[in-house]
């Protein structure tokens, strides 16, 4: 079976409006994945995709990330457990961005718990994504 051309894409072309970033979406809805994954793409980042919370936590332990797009309700793992592995990995510097449909207070909550950075709300506006995953320009840039 072929990857999808998101799913090990490695280029990271510089482009005028961002910065390059290595980013990994982990969905287990495909249609949203290649959404996300060729928008940022579109955008000049290099694009990794995990359907599940293991292949997830597999990339991120694999690949270096900058920022990690993850629906907190994947079919094997807790959401919420990879995010914590995640941070665990990478520290503050990993930008991570919950997506969710079910958002109620107690989710949010936990959520920053565990590290999230920012939370949204299926479904999900790319450009939103976009501004949540760019890094923070400081003065003088």
């Amino acid at each position: 079976m072929q990857p999808s051309k998101n799913h090990l894409s490695s280029a990271t072309v510089e482009t005028s409006r961002t910065t390059a970033l290595n980013v990994v979406v982990a969905d287990d809805r495909a249609d949203l994945t290649d959404s996300i994954g060729d928008y940022f793409e579109d955008l000049g980042h290099a694009v990794r995709i995990a359907h599940t919370g293991a292949e997830a936590i597999e990339l991120l332990e694999r690949e270096r990330a900058d920022a990690f797009i993850v629906d907190l309700r994947l079919p094997d793992v807790d959401g919420f457990l990879v995010v914590q592995l995640a941070r665990k990995r990478y520290g503050p510097q990993l930008r991570i961005v919950a997506m969710t449909g079910f958002a109620g207070p107690i989710q949010r909550e936990r959520a920053k718990a565990v590290g999230v950075d920012a939370f949204v709300e299926k479904p999900v506006r790319l450009e939103q994504l976009a501004a949540l995953i760019a890094p923070e320009e400081t003065p003088g840039q």
